[in-house]
């Protein structure tokens, strides 16, 4: 009974990258030890999206590995350079994250249509209740052109719809508030690949 399975896809260096993934045995048997009902993906993660799903897992490794160099495996004892579960942030992959909301527009004619926020990831910090919506970039368009609107400063603009945008009902209550009513400060992290060779800002409007 095999738990994994081999993947694989291409860099942006051309370059042939084996990953690992669960099968539906390994989803079962992670969920027995984790006490909890995973939700096994119908499809594998297509090659071209395999790289972007690994490097959010990879963050998610960073942040729970054990600090300080790793020890190898000696006999008897497992190496301890593995990731754990984590005990002062929760995560949530993009498999349980479906945010729907409507932008409604108030000028005449008014409209509205369905829109929908899905983060590669959530992290909440539940010592300083700040939720952040994380965003791994890897393509290789720039975040500002001065030519057009940019992939990325549409996704921030829906962003701010979603978090700061008021709801159709009555209230001071946002598409955000309405998902999580429990007061967390939301933040939105973009992922690059590269550092920014000078500072950005993006219009918010």
């Amino acid at each position: 009974m095999a738990l994994i399975k081999k993947l694989w896809f291409v860099n942006n260096e051309g370059k042939r990258v084996l990953v690992w993934a669960l099968t539906p045995s390994g989803y079962a048997l992670a969920g027995e030890e984790l006490g909890r009902q995973f939700k096994v993906p119908r499809h594998d993660v297509a090659h071209q999206f395999l790289e972007q799903a690994t490097g959010v897992n990879d963050l998610y490794v960073a942040l729970t590995r054990k600090l300080g160099a790793p020890k190898p495996a000696q006999s008897g004892r497992p190496a301890d350079d593995f990731a754990r579960v984590p005990s002062a942030f929760r995560w949530v992959p993009i498999e349980d994250l479906d945010l729907p909301f409507r932008d409604f527009a108030w000028d005449p004619p008014a409209s509205s249509r369905d829109r929908r926020m899905q983060p590669d990831a959530m992290l909440e910090d539940t010592v300083h209740k700040r939720r952040y919506l994380l965003e791994f970039e890897t393509g290789s368009a720039t975040v500002r052109n001065s030519q057009h609107k940019t992939a990325t400063e549409t996704k921030i603009g829906r962003y701010c719809k979603f978090l700061l945008g008021p709801t159709e009902t009555s209230g001071p209550r946002t598409h955000y508030s309405d998902h999580f009513n429990d007061g967390y400060k939301p933040v939105v992290v973009f992922l690059t690949r590269t550092e920014a060779t000078e500072p950005c800002q993006v219009p918010l409007q």
